[in-house]
């Protein structure tokens, strides 16, 4: 990023004020906010949620509005753009227990007998990973299955699509119970534990985000949405070029990152462009503070309701 300050949607910097440095909305009148908080000056925020904020406007309201030092204000840009995936893992048909793991933390797993327990632990276990207690986390579902001797992975993720996404992932099993199907399904390239992951996605989703999701190790994924009443479009994502053979980059067809997979449907329609993306190996630059009280207190008080949207099937109110 060339600039000091990233470019944010008003919705977001919005909810950065508020869950960073205790703003709140005193008085509104369509787009126009009145936002105050103890001990720092009120502003007055006036652009619609959709909108991008430009990086020097976001620099001129931390430091010239609200008045924090530079170092103060991109210690908060960078603590507030942290963001993690955890997986949630749900048990097989002769399994017990549910697994929690990251791809953005290699080194940390858990789990617990039940889904109430590791809702309950869940803060406490990442708070000694020494992540920073304001990084943003998404949550994903996850469960395994075996076809034809073969383990496939259906992740989805817990967001306001997780219905959309769970439809997907029926989808998927009923594409599984077709022997054509589901021969083309599980010839798609494995990770390098040796299974299938397929990732539900949404046309709104980026490609940048669904990247997160890949292991830093190195992984592929199956990227699958539904298409029309009974299709299925898929597209293989990686971020090491030796699973996937004959990948190429973004740029190479004039794409980048910020491209939403509806839009590479769109594109590969016309252009017949094949399905087949190498990302960049992730930075390992995960946000990461030392263990104190007051950062695991943080923490506790940040994630204390861990799983109250997420339901224990692919859709809510599900199970």
């Amino acid at each position: 990023m060339g600039n000091q300050w990233p470019a944010l949607k008003a919705r977001d910097m919005v909810r950065l004020l508020q869950r960073e440095l205790g703003y709140a909305v005193a008085r509104q009148e369509g787009s126009y906010r009145t936002m105050v908080a103890d001990g720092r000056p009120p502003i007055t925020f006036a652009f619609h949620d959709e909108v991008t904020i430009r990086p020097r406007v976001v620099g001129t309201i931390l430091v010239q509005q609200i008045g924090l030092s530079l170092e103060e204000a991109r210690e908060l840009i960078n603590a507030a753009s942290a963001v993690i995936d955890l997986v949630i893992v749900s048990p097989g048909e002769d399994e017990d227990g549910w697994a929690v793991y990251s791809p953005q933390l290699p080194d940390f797993s858990g789990g617990r007998t039940t889904l109430l327990e590791l809702r309950r632990d869940l803060p406490q276990m990442l708070s000694y990973t020494g992540i920073n207690p304001h990084t943003r986390i998404r949550y994903h579902r996850e469960h395994l299955y075996t076809m034809d001797g073969v383990d496939y992975v259906i992740r989805v993720y817990q967001d306001k699509h997780r219905d959309a996404r769970g439809h997907t992932a029926e989808r998927i099993h009923t594409a599984m119970s077709v022997p054509g199907q589901r021969h083309e399904m599980l010839a798609a390239p494995r990770s390098r534990t040796g299974e299938l992951l397929l990732i539900c996605a949404v046309a709104s989703d980026r490609i940048s985000d669904l990247g997160t999701q890949l292991h830093r190790s190195g992984d592929v994924a199956v990227i699958a949405t539904c298409v029309a009443d009974r299709m299925i479009w898929t597209a293989y994502l990686t971020n090491s070029v030796d699973l996937l053979e004959g990948a190429r980059p973004l740029d190479y067809f004039g794409w980048s990152e910020d491209m939403t997979v509806g839009h590479l449907m769109r594109s590969q329609a016309l252009a017949n462009k094949p399905r087949q993306i190498l990302l960049p190996p992730p930075p390992d630059d995960t946000q990461v503070i030392p263990i104190t009280a007051a950062g695991n207190a943080a923490w506790q008080r940040g994630h204390s309701g861990l799983f109250q949207t997420a339901s224990s099937g692919w859709r809510s109110g599900e199970g």
